[in-house]
């Protein structure tokens, strides 16, 4: 089997795999902020999908959203269906970079100046990250991960 390092970043590296983390919970555990945290699973995965899919898109003006602080959502999830949706829209964005990184010379796109595309995912992943071993410590706080 061929190794895929943007798989590995975006899904299944170095540590459970984002479906794993991503499924088996509840609209209560969703929406759960334990104390001593400022944020639940579901804002974190908002957050972290939206800028993902701002990165994906090269869209300025989601880009510009994101750099001005567009965190957190405000509301909790509503439904499970609009859980459906975001992990959905979450892995829309790992298809994205799927295609942009399946040929090379899309690495050397630009979003910023002087900032080749393949670097600006290495940041993504990194940002994914801090935010995915969120979500694994809010499941072990409110017992939702065995």
């Amino acid at each position: 089997m061929h190794w895929n390092k943007y798989e590995h970043l975006f899904l299944k590296g170095e540590y459970p795999s984002r479906d794993k983390l991503l499924s088996g919970l509840t609209l209560e555990q969703l929406n759960k902020i334990p104390e001593g945290l400022s944020h639940s699973i579901y804002q974190e995965v908002w957050h972290l999908t939206q800028w993902q899919d701002a990165v994906t898109s090269n869209d300025e003006s989601k880009l510009k959203l994101c750099m001005e602080g567009y965190g957190f959502p405000a509301e909790d999830l509503k439904s499970m269906e609009e859980w459906e949706s975001l992990v959905s829209k979450f892995h829309a964005g790992v298809e994205r970079i799927f295609e942009i990184t399946s040929n090379p010379e899309n690495l050397k796109m630009q979003i910023e100046p002087d900032i080749p595309i393949e670097d600006t995912l290495s940041c993504l992943a990194v940002h994914n990250a801090v935010h995915f071993g969120k979500i694994l410590a809010i499941r072990q706080m409110i017992n939702a991960w065995k």
